[in-house]
């Protein structure tokens, strides 16, 4: 609701005694709590409701969502969840992941009023790159929406005719396909105007929960991912080509349980995209073109194994959008190294990012002034020890490519008298994504690793009196679904030089308890391959 009222608060000490929290406000539930013990007991209730009725004929969507239990660092020993709605038209109500202890519901006084209470609520350990708490503890959710029908229909009522292109939109459509032939042209020139000429800004319409009007779009110049979504649907409309609106909750938010209920829709999405359905059994493509850094092609990987919800399309239930591939997301890396005696290296750098990758360096490279910092930083972050960047950066936004020219001091490492490079430098995978030697709850990887590909080809020339030592043998290191790794060291075309090239692909995004031990020794052998080094001694 949009009201919260602190009914009370408490510490229960070890020693039997009951003290008041140091400070406490009723209005938005606001607790300094007093030094707390080990064996301390905190106890709060808290009441929050709506100043207002919800559920009418043109209301917002009103729900709640209340996961039950914590986590081990800070544990729960008591839960009660009490829903309080009117009799005619009370909240669906569902418990998911789980069920509650006891449950009791009565009518008293015109009101429906249902408690559920957990004597022993569940409390999970706190690990990295945990799973939200949604989907590991029960999850007490409401709404005013029983069924996903329920919810469409109202949906689909509010925007009606918000998609019908008017003539300035039928203008605009033609002035902006002006030339082009085919379909696929046509859309890509309506796609990247709405990407880039309409400026992303989270604005809340006159209909609060509901996208702007196409044509509001159009006025302002700019509008957030559901009107952009709109306006990319009417725009293709007045050209003879049907889309239909998508909600969906992407993997950022993370938490799809929510979706799941069976008594309450609960229409917790983050993001509206539009769908263009196949043509002849061929699969549909999905257009998400909310920044202005967006194109066509694969599906952002945050959208990508996500949950979503077609207002006009199919049966109205909950789906899971596309998995994206491997090859759809990442970077190529070509590197020219001319090595000093010292260990520092003057670097040549090329690059091409591919879906998400991209996004990410269309995203940061925008601004010209200030492309140079965020480069030293994406350098100096994982590849190099340190980074001094030459003024000209070469960037092509719509191909994704990036060169550059930089020295990096200590680019190799010396001992004794030798040098030696890494093929990939002190960069671990296991030390970043498994460092626990146990877990005890899923693992997520983040959207933008999962999937991926990492390619990197480093061509190295040996400083004057220098050459190379014995190659490492290389190898590859199959991950199965997880993924897999390989590297390989080679002496290049030109006498003084080797040529290392390696690759590291992420699969599967989530990895279960049980497949957790076999991913983290597949991420030690990926280390241990990358780990693998050119060694340079003093010639004759």
């Amino acid at each position: 609701g949009d009201q919260v009222e602190l009914v009370f608060a408490r510490v229960h000490r070890k020693d039997g005694t009951v003290v008041q929290p140091d400070e406490q406000s009723a209005a938005g539930a606001y607790i300094k709590w007093p030094d707390l013990k080990q064996g301390d007991i905190v106890e709060y209730a808290v009441r929050s409701w709506t100043s207002g009725p919800v559920g009418r004929r043109g209301d917002a969507p009103f729900y709640f969502i209340d996961y039950v239990g914590s986590t081990t660092t800070r544990p729960v020993m008591f839960n009660e969840v009490i829903v309080d709605s009117p009799e005619g038209s009370p909240l669906g109500i569902d418990v998911i992941n789980g069920k509650a202890e006891k449950r009791d519901e009565k009518v008293e006084n015109g009101r429906k009023i249902t408690r559920l209470t957990w004597e022993n609520p569940t409390n999970v350990p706190d690990e990295p790159y945990m799973p939200r708490p949604t989907e590991l503890l029960p999850l007490v959710v409401g709404s005013t929406f029983r069924s996903w029908n329920d919810f469409r229909e109202w949906y689909r009522e509010a925007i009606k005719g918000f998609s019908e292109p008017d003539d300035q939109v039928k203008r605009l459509a033609a002035d902006l396909t002006k030339g082009k032939k085919s379909e696929k042209e046509k859309l890509e020139a309506i796609f990247n105007y709405v990407a880039d000429d309409i400026r992303y800004v989270n604005y809340v319409s006159g209909e609060y929960w509901l996208p702007n009007r196409p044509q509001q779009c159009l006025a302002r110049k700019q509008g957030d991912c559901d009107d952009k979504a709109m306006l990319l649907i009417s725009l293709l409309r007045a050209i003879g080509i049907e889309a239909t609106p998508v909600l969906v909750q992407t993997r950022i938010t993370g938490m799809p349980s929510v979706l799941m209920g069976k008594d309450a829709a609960v229409p917790l999405f983050d993001h509206g995209i539009a769908y263009l359905p196949g043509k002849g059994g061929k699969p549909g493509t999905w257009l998400d073109a909310t920044s202005p850094q967006s194109r066509l092609g694969p599906l952002p990987s945050m959208d990508a194994r996500a949950k979503a919800l077609f207002i006009l399309e199919g049966d109205a239930k909950i789906i899971d959008t596309p998995s994206s591939s491997v090859s759809d997301h990442g970077v190529t890396m070509d590197w020219t190294v001319k090595l000093d005696p010292t260990g520092a290296a003057d670097i040549v750098g090329k690059e091409k990012h591919l879906g998400d990758w991209a996004f990410e360096l269309r995203n940061n490279l925008v601004e010209e002034d200030a492309r140079a910092q965020w480069l030293e930083q994406y350098l100096s972050g994982r590849w190099l020890p340190t980074v001094d960047l030459a003024p000209k950066i070469d960037y092509a936004p719509d191909a994704g490519t990036l060169g550059y020219q930089v020295r990096s001091e200590g680019f190799a490492r010396k001992e004794g008298d030798d040098l030696a490079v890494a093929a990939l430098g002190s960069y671990s995978f296991m030390s970043t994504f498994a460092a626990l030697p146990k877990r005890t709850l899923p693992l997520v990887l983040p959207p933008s690793m999962g999937p991926s590909h990492q390619r990197r080809s480093i061509t190295l020339t040996a400083p004057p009196g220098f050459s190379f030592k014995e190659l490492p043998a290389g190898g590859e290191a199959k991950g199965g679904a997880f993924g897999s790794a390989k590297v390989s060291f080679k002496n290049g075309k030109q006498a003084g030089t080797v040529v290392i090239e390696s690759e590291v692909i992420f699969d599967k995004s989530t990895i279960t308890v049980a497949e957790y031990p076999a991913f983290r020794k597949w991420l030690e052998a990926v280390d241990a391959l990358m780990r693998q080094s050119v060694r340079l001694g003093k010639s004759g």
